[in-house]
This record gives C-alpha cells, sequence and structure tokens, in this order.
C-alpha cells in the first residue's frame, strides 16, 4: 500500500508516457480505489463504484463532505446568535443547552 497515494492526487498519464509509469499509475489507482470503495457504506458505494480513477472519488468525497461541515457549522452557529434565556425555565437545563451550544462550536 505504499507509494500509492500520489493516484489520488494526479491525473491518468498521458498514453505517450512511458509504459512503466502508466502500470505503476494504473496500479496505484487500482489501489486506491478498492481502498476508498471498501470503507464506504453500500449507500455511497452504490454511488462511486463506477467513478474510473480515484482522484475522482476522492476529489467528490472532499467536496460532499467539506460542504456538509460547513452547512453544520452555519446551523450551530445560527442556533447559537438565537440562544436567549427564559424565565419560565429552570436556570441549570438553560445553563447546560448553553455549554452544549458552545461544545459544538
Amino acid at each position: 500500500m505504499h507509494g500509492v497515494a500520489f493516484a489520488l492526487t494526479t491525473k491518468k498519464p498521458k498514453s505517450v508516457a512511458p509504459t512503466k509509469e502508466l502500470d505503476h499509475w494504473n496500479q496505484a489507482n487500482k489501489v486506491c480505489c478498492h481502498t476508498l470503495l471498501n470503507t464506504l457504506s453500500n449507500e455511497l458505494f452504490d454511488v462511486y463504484f463506477s467513478y474510473k480513477e480515484a482522484k475522482e472519488i476522492w476529489e467528490s468525497l472532499v467536496l460532499k463532505y467539506t460542504i456538509e461541515s460547513v452547512l453544520r457549522q452555519f446551523f450551530i452557529i445560527d442556533n447559537y446568535y438565537h440562544w436567549t434565556m427564559i424565565e419560565d425555565k429552570d436556570i441549570k437545563v438553560l445553563i447546560n443547552k448553553y455549554h452544549k451550544l458552545l461544545e459544538d462550536l
């Protein structure tokens, strides 16, 4: 498995590239694709199994989870800004909710 991570960041060499270089990339791509696909849930596997290059899978997953992370942060920050003290509720409950919001940030 060592020496194959370059397939996640490198496109397939042109067909004019030396055969040894092309074979090395193909083997690295195959290892990376299988490794990535084996770690995915069944639902995500169904989406990504048709991709031919590990670089495509990797970039798509990075984009997917980066967007999800940013949206989650916006949601948490929005909840933080809209948090208010309510006189009818117990102060301990309100403080616990406030601490929970701070932990999520």
